[in-house]
Formats: C-alpha cells, structure tokens, sequence
C-alpha cells in the first residue's frame, strides 16, 4: 500500500500546541506503509534514541524544512509524549502570532527518504 498523498503541510502553528502535527502522528502512516524497520517496527525505538522511528523522522523534517521557513527563530523541545512531541519552547509563546500562517509542502518521497536515512543510522560507542 502507498500513501495516499504526494505532499505533506507543516504548520509552523502545530509547534504551539499539544494536538500539533497530528497529534504528533503526521508521519506515522506513510511510515507503515514503508518496509522501514528498526528490526521489529518502526514505532519501536532505535538502541540510539528515546524516540519512535515516527518521532525522530518528525523532528527531521521539522528542522530541515519549517524551522527555515521562519521569519524568526523559534526554540523549540523534543517531548517523549503519546501527542505532540515536537513543542516550542514555553518561553517563545509569544512568537506564535508571527508564525502561525507559516506552512511548508514537503514531499512524501523526501520524507520517506528522511526516515531511511535514520533507520539507517548505527549507534555509537557513547550511546551503548
């Protein structure tokens, strides 16, 4: 099965808001539908991260696509949480009346890409 879409919307808004970027689950399906593993699943965690295969892809593309698309800069945390995990920075609050219209279209493709690069990753000496 493929996802069913081409592009993906990220709203610099979702970095606000605990129900953001799907409640953190925007990747999560086109994940599933990849044959990405972390050796069982890939909402499993890798021996490096904290996080979900999902998660760790989600921080990525926010960082690589929205956070330049800013006109400010945003500080933002990496939440361990079953919602939103990619939340700004409690003290940058303010700021959302000036991002909140932002949007980035990223590709499907270039996601799925992302997510490669990561499952690929192996753990170093200091993270074992």
């Amino acid at each position: 099965m493929t996802y069913p879409y081409e592009t993906v919307t990220l709203r610099a808004r979702d970095l606000f808001g605990k129900f953001g970027f799907a409640d953190g689950d925007l990747v999560d399906e086109m994940l599933w539908d990849t044959d990405l593993e972390w050796g069982v699943r890939p909402s499993y965690k890798a021996p490096w991260s904290e996080y979900s295969l999902e998660h760790e892809t989600l921080f990525a593309v926010i960082e690589r696509f929205l956070l330049p698309a800013l006109p400010v800069p945003v500080r933002w945390n990496r939440w361990n949480t079953n919602h939103n995990p990619a939340r700004a920075h409690h003290e940058d609050d303010h700021l959302e009346d000036a991002v909140a219209a932002i949007e980035v279209t990223v590709r499907v493709a270039d996601i799925v890409a992302i997510a490669r690069e990561i499952a690929a990753r192996k753990p170093t000496p200091e993270a074992t």
